[in-house]
């Protein structure tokens, strides 16, 4: 199965709309700009647009513009978002806020590739690539009437499904990686890195918050750090061997959701191997010990979870 990088690699300079579905939380402005900064439009402007926060009596004239004295107060003529996002990418989150007649004129630049400012005369070519994001079900609302069947049709080419941070593990470190570098470098502490340790106790969380509660996480831990060592699993906020995952039920019952029974058996081998290496400072021999096994299946093991230093380093 595709990781979710590897799927955004695969559609970075695709000209088609890109639809991105995932419920709150999980990175879908992250995978916005990513799709941005690696393409080939990456040296312009990235234009983000939050559609449930425009006044709906507003929404025209800032997504499109509008002409000097096209209605009262228009002193100016006043490029819109599209127009401003021209060469680059503009990004419209919660697409399913969007009121039904500017939905329509959406369409239209998705077919034709250009708008019309408020008060306009002409139209305006663009060329520009559209990236939409919503937690809602676009189909669903296309059946009960909020949403045009017909630009549902036009933005589901490509669609890229972000599921939550528990179901895709393999994500983990590299998202983990990237708030360390962009947070330390906001807050002036560069240079900081992840015990392997840290890295292995990240993997196992289940993020209820999903990659929200991940980059909060490290944000806090970055804030109160006092020296330039790398980061351990107590600064991040896991105290070692605190809520065994034998105890914690909610967690179990989150992280269990949706999985198959050999799905469900890998995690607590995994989370009992964490455990156990955790419990036992990470040596590698009382480890096995503890848990009765050769030291070279023990390596198997953690090999076969992705807990040795090479597999979790960047």
């Amino acid at each position: 199965m595709l990781s979710l990088f590897e799927k955004i690699k695969l559609t970075i300079n695709v000209n088609y709309p890109i639809y991105i579905h995932g419920e709150t939380g999980t990175g879908k402005e992250l995978v916005a700009k990513a799709l941005h900064n690696f393409s080939q439009r990456k040296e312009n402007n990235f234009v983000v647009v939050n559609c449930a926060t425009i006044p709906k009596e507003l929404a025209e004239s800032e997504l499109f513009g509008f002409e000097k004295g096209s209605f009262s107060g228009a002193s100016s003529l006043t490029k819109g978002k599209f127009e401003l996002s021209d060469g680059g990418t503009i990004f419209l989150d919660e697409i399913g806020e969007l009121p039904l007649n500017l939905q329509s004129k959406l369409l239209r630049v998705i077919q034709e590739s250009d708008i019309w400012r408020v008060g306009g005369q002409k139209p305006i070519k663009l060329d520009l690539r559209i990236i939409v994001a919503t937690q809602r079900d676009l189909e669903e609302e296309v059946k009960i009437g909020n949403f045009r069947e017909d630009l549902y049709h036009r933005l589901n080419v490509v669609k890229l499904e972000i599921p939550p941070l528990r179901e895709r593990v393999e994500d983990v470190v590299t998202l983990a990686n990237y708030f360390l570098q962009k947070q330390s470098s906001e807050l002036g502490k560069k240079g900081l890195s992840f015990t392997h340790k840290a890295l292995s106790i990240l993997k196992l969380q289940d993020w209820k918050g999903n990659v929200r509660e991940l980059e909060n996480t490290i944000a806090k831990a970055i804030v109160m750090k006092k020296d330039d060592l790398p980061l351990n699993s107590k600064e991040l906020g896991f105290a070692k061997n605190k809520n065994s995952f034998l105890d914690s039920q909610d967690s179990n019952r989150s992280i269990f959701e949706g999985r198959n029974f050999t799905e469900k058996i890998n995690i607590l081998e995994q989370k009992i191997l964490v455990e156990e290496l955790e419990r036992n400072d990470w040596n590698k021999s009382k480890t096995a010990n503890s848990l009765d096994l050769t030291r070279d299946k023990l390596y198997r093991l953690l090999n076969k979870h992705n807990l040795l230093e090479k597999n979790i380093l960047p």
